[in-house]
């Protein structure tokens, strides 16, 4: 699903059907189902990539692309909002490798590394609306 949220509220704006590989290589069993026959094997990343550019030709507004770690560690995903000058927020799981500041040379560094050599004021706090708890925080 790909989902817009603004201070307005929330909605679903698109969908794709995930099958894993072993159902598009079973092309019986996708016929069953009423499976196109065009219908091929896509990562959920390349599904989500397919999504966010959809909406962005339409003309979606968006501040931010969000995203959990399964998205963060796709370096096509994140290469197309990076050449689309797309702001983004995606979670990487402790032991990615990412380059320091946009530098294409590999000069590579782990999420903690790079949070270590960041000062204190660099740090903001945002709230992410009211949870169960109270606020829903993030740095």
């Amino acid at each position: 699903f790909l989902a817009y949220a603004s201070r307005y509220g929330q909605a679903l704006v698109d969908r794709r059907l995930y099958l894993p590989e072993s159902w598009t290589k079973d092309r019986a069993r996708c016929a069953k189902a009423s499976i196109p026959e065009t219908v091929e094997f896509a990562t959920k990343p390349k599904m989500a990539r397919a999504m966010v550019e959809a909406a962005l030709d339409a003309g979606v507004p968006c501040a931010y692309v969000l995203g959990d770690a399964v998205y963060g560690a796709d370096s096509s995903f994140r290469r197309m909002l990076e050449a689309r000058e797309q702001p983004y927020v995606l979670a990487v799981r402790g032991a990615h490798f990412m380059r320091r500041g946009g530098d294409r040379r590999f000069e590579g560094a782990s999420p903690e590394e790079l949070a270590s050599e960041l000062a204190p004021e660099d740090w903001v706090c945002h709230a992410a609306g009211e949870g169960a708890k109270g606020p829903r925080l993030y740095d």
